[in-house]
C-alpha cells in the first residue's frame, strides 16, 4: 500500500474552485437584486398608500369646507355670507348643491355686496349650464347697477344668446341707469 502512488488531479481542483466561486458570486448578486427589488416595491406601495390617504384627507377637507360654506350662507350677517361665498375659491370641484346655493344668494340676497360676491364667485363656473341660467335669470331680476354690469360682462364672455332678451328689456325700462344702458349698447353686438 505504501508503494502505490496516489494520483491527484490538479486540473479538477481549480475548476471546482472556480465553479464554486462563480456560484457564490451569482448567489450574492441574486441576493442583492432581490434586496433592491424588495426595497423599491415596499417604497412604491408605501407611496401609493400615502397618496391614497392624502386624497382621502383632501376629500374630507373639501366636504367640510362645503358644509361650512352652506351653513354660513344662511347666517344673518352679510359679512359671514360674503365669507361663505368666498369659500368656493378654496373648493376644487364644488358639487351642484353648492353652486345652486351661491346662485340663490346671487338671485335673492338682500345685500348688494353679497350678490356681487356671488356673481364673482360664479364666474369660475361659467361652463356650467346652471350658472348660465342663473346669470340670465339674475339679469332679469337685478335692480342694482353694479351687479347688473357684472352680470352683463359675464354673459358677454359666455356669448350667452339667452341673455339678449333680458338685455333688451333693460334697455326699454325707464328706471335702468344710463351707464347700464350704455354698457348694454356696447356689448349687445358682441353677443349677436
Amino acid at each position: 500500500k505504501q508503494q502505490t502512488v496516489k494520483v491527484v488531479s490538479l486540473a479538477k481542483t481549480p475548476k471546482s474552485n472556480k465553479a464554486s466561486w462563480n456560484n457564490g458570486l451569482f448567489k450574492m448578486a441574486a441576493s442583492i437584486a432581490l434586496l433592491i427589488t424588495a426595497f423599491y416595491a415596499g417604497r412604491y406601495f408605501k407611496t401609493q398608500e400615502a397618496n391614497a390617504q392624502i386624497a382621502q384627507i383632501e376629500q374630507e377637507q373639501s366636504e367640510l369646507k362645503q358644509t361650512t360654506m352652506m351653513s354660513l350662507l344662511e347666517n344673518q350677517s352679510a359679512s359671514k355670507r360674503i365669507q361663505a361665498v368666498s369659500y368656493i375659491d378654496e373648493i376644487k370641484s364644488p358639487n351642484d348643491a353648492v353652486v345652486r346655493a351661491i346662485a340663490d344668494r346671487m338671485l335673492h340676497d338682500e345685500n348688494t355686496n353679497v350678490r356681487l360676491a356671488a356673481v364673482e364667485a360664479l364666474t369660475r363656473f361659467n361652463a356650467s349650464k346652471l350658472v348660465k341660467m342663473a346669470f340670465v335669470e339674475a339679469l332679469g331680476m337685478e335692480k342694482d347697477p353694479s351687479v347688473q354690469i357684472a352680470i352683463i360682462q359675464n354673459l358677454v364672455k359666455l356669448q350667452e344668446k339667452d341673455a339678449l332678451e333680458p338685455m333688451k328689456k333693460l334697455l326699454e325700462q325707464e328706471d335702468t341707469q344710463p351707464f347700464v344702458k350704455d354698457e348694454i349698447n356696447q356689448v349687445l353686438s358682441e353677443i349677436i
